[in-house]
C-alpha cells in the first residue's frame, strides 16, 4: 500500500521530494516535542521551588505565631500561679484573647486581696495529669499547613507535547514529588498536632465581674449592690442574695475604718451579728425577713430549728467577738482581726464544719476547722432528724467561763446581772450576751451593749 493510500499520491507525497517532506516534518515534530518536554521539566523544577518556597514562608510563620503564644502563655500561667489548668479553663469558657485579659486582672486582685488565682477562679479539682503549656501552645496557635499547595496549581503542569499520552498527570505527580523532597530537606513539613492527648478543660465559677473589684470598699459595695439588684431581676435570687452579703461586708469594713475605737463598736456587733445570721440562712436554706437586727426566722419553722439557729448565730457571733479583742490586745489591728475572723468564719459555715476558738496560753488566738459539722440539726432540716450526739457543737460553744455545768447552773437572771456589772464591749460581755442569746431565744440586747 503507497505511504498515505490514493491521499498521498494525491499530495505527491509518495515523491522522493514527498519523502523528503515527511521525513522533515517528523524531525521538526521531534524537535518541538523534545522542547515541550523540557520545558515541563523546567516547570515542574520551578514550581516545587516555588511551593517549596511557600512551605519555608509558612513554617517561619509557624514557629514565630508559636514563639509568640508561648511567651504569652507562659505568662497566663504565672498570673494564674503557674497552673496550665487554670489557663486552659479560661481559654475554653472565655476564649483566647478574653482569657488572657482575666488573666492580668485575677494577678492584681490576687495580689491585693491575698486570695490564689484558683480561689478566685473557683476552680474545680483536677483527678490525673493536667494540661501542659506545650498543649496549651498547640491548642491555642494558629497553624499553616505547609503542605495544602499540593495540587493547587492553576491549570497544566506540562507544557505542549508534555501533556499527550498521559503526560500532564506523570508531570504533576513529579512536581508534587520534588516539592516534597524540597520541603522534607529543608524541615518545613508542618508536623501533625495532636490534640487528643489534652485533658478536658476544668469547670470553673469565675464570674466576671468579681474581676472589676474597686479598691475603695465603699464604692465597691455600691458596685456590688447594684450588681445585685440586676441579678435578682435576672430572678438569680442566690447569686444576688451571696453579692449582697459581700456589699455588706464590705460596708461594715468602711465603717471599722472609720471608727477610733480599736474595740468593736455596737453597732460594729450588730452588722456582722446580721451578717453571721444571713450566712447561716442562705447557707442552710432557712426562711426569713431580713430586718435591722439580722434574720427574723418563719415562724413555720420547728422551734428545734429556730433554737439551733439562733444558738449556732450567738455562739459565732462570740467567736468573732473574742477573736478581735483577743487579737487587738497582741497588737492586730481591730479592721484585720475581723477580717480573719469573718474569713474563718464564713468558710465554716460555706463548708458546713465545726470551727472552735482557741486561745494560747500567751493570749494569741486562732481559729482551727474540725472535721465534724457546725449543725448536724440545720444540715438535715429537711429531713429525718439525726439521733442525739454526744458530740459539742462547734458552732455554739462558747468560753468555758460562760458554760453552764451541771454542779453550777447559771440562770438567765443571774447572767443578766453579771452583764450589767461588766464593761460594755469586751470580750467578757460578749460572752454573756453570747449564753443569754443561747438560754433565752428572742433574747435582746441591753442598750450600750
Amino acid at each position: 500500500m503507497a505511504l498515505f493510500g490514493g491521499i498521498g499520491k494525491a499530495l505527491g507525497l509518495g515523491t522522493s521530494q514527498g519523502r523528503g517532506f515527511i521525513t522533515g516534518l517528523a524531525s521538526k515534530v521531534s524537535e518541538e516535542i523534545d522542547k515541550d518536554l523540557a520545558r515541563t521539566d523546567e516547570n515542574v523544577s520551578r514550581l516545587a521551588e516555588l511551593r517549596a518556597s511557600r512551605a519555608e514562608r509558612d513554617d517561619s510563620t509557624n514557629r514565630a505565631a508559636k514563639a509568640a503564644s508561648k511567651l504569652e502563655l507562659q505568662d497566663m500561667v504565672s498570673q494564674l500561679g503557674n497552673d496550665p489548668d487554670a489557663a486552659q479553663s479560661l481559654i475554653d469558657q472565655f476564649g483566647y484573647s478574653q482569657a488572657k485579659t482575666y488573666a492580668q486582672l485575677i494577678a492584681k486582685q490576687s495580689i491585693t486581696s491575698g486570695v490564689t488565682p484558683a480561689e478566685i477562679i473557683g476552680l474545680s479539682e483536677r483527678n490525673g495529669s493536667g494540661a501542659t503549656i506545650d498543649q496549651l501552645i498547640k491548642h491555642v496557635t494558629p497553624i499553616i499547613d505547609t503542605s495544602s499547595s499540593v495540587g493547587g496549581t492553576r491549570g497544566s503542569v506540562a507544557v505542549g507535547f508534555g501533556k499527550m499520552f498521559g503526560g500532564d498527570e506523570a508531570a504533576q505527580k513529579r512536581y508534587e514529588s520534588q516539592s516534597d523532597a524540597l520541603i522534607d530537606a529543608g524541615g518545613f513539613r508542618t508536623p501533625d498536632e495532636v490534640l487528643d492527648t489534652m485533658p478536658p478543660a476544668l469547670q470553673n465559677n469565675l464570674k466576671p465581674y468579681v474581676l472589676g473589684k474597686l479598691p475603695d470598699a465603699l464604692k465597691e459595695a455600691q458596685r456590688l449592690t447594684e450588681i445585685s439588684i440586676n441579678l435578682k431581676a435576672e430572678g438569680k435570687e442566690e447569686e444576688a442574695a451571696a453579692l449582697k452579703i459581700e456589699a455588706n461586708t464590705l460596708m461594715l469594713i468602711n465603717q471599722m475604718t472609720k471608727s477610733k475605737d480599736d474595740k468593736l463598736t455596737v453597732g460594729e456587733q450588730n452588722s456582722y451579728g446580721k451578717l453571721v445570721g444571713t450566712k447561716l440562712g442562705s447557707r442552710y436554706g432557712i426562711d426569713g425577713i431580713l430586718g435591722d437586727d439580722g434574720l427574723l426566722v418563719d415562724k413555720n419553722l420547728s422551734q428545734q430549728i429556730r433554737s439551733e439557729y439562733i444558738s449556732l448565730e450567738a455562739g459565732l457571733k462570740n467567736k468573732i467577738a473574742t477573736y478581735v479583742s483577743a487579737s487587738v490586745s497582741k497588737g492586730t489591728s481591730k479592721l484585720d482581726a475581723y477580717a480573719i475572723a469573718d474569713a474563718q468564719v464564713s468558710k465554716a459555715i460555706a463548708s458546713n464544719r465545726g470551727i472552735e476558738l482557741i486561745i494560747s496560753e500567751d493570749g494569741s488566738p486562732r481559729f482551727e476547722l474540725r472535721d465534724t459539722p457546725l449543725s448536724t440539726i440545720l444540715m438535715n432540716k429537711d429531713g429525718t432528724p439525726p439521733p442525739p450526739s454526744n458530740e459539742p457543737n462547734l458552732g455554739a460553744t462558747v468560753p468555758p467561763e460562760a458554760t453552764a455545768t451541771e454542779q453550777t447552773p447559771i440562770t438567765s437572771s443571774s447572767l443578766e446581772q453579771e452583764l450589767l456589772n461588766t464593761q460594755p464591749g469586751s470580750a467578757k460581755a460578749e460572752t454573756i450576751i453570747a449564753k443569754l442569746m443561747q438560754n433565752k431565744p428572742g433574747y435582746v440586747r441591753p442598750k450600750g451593749y
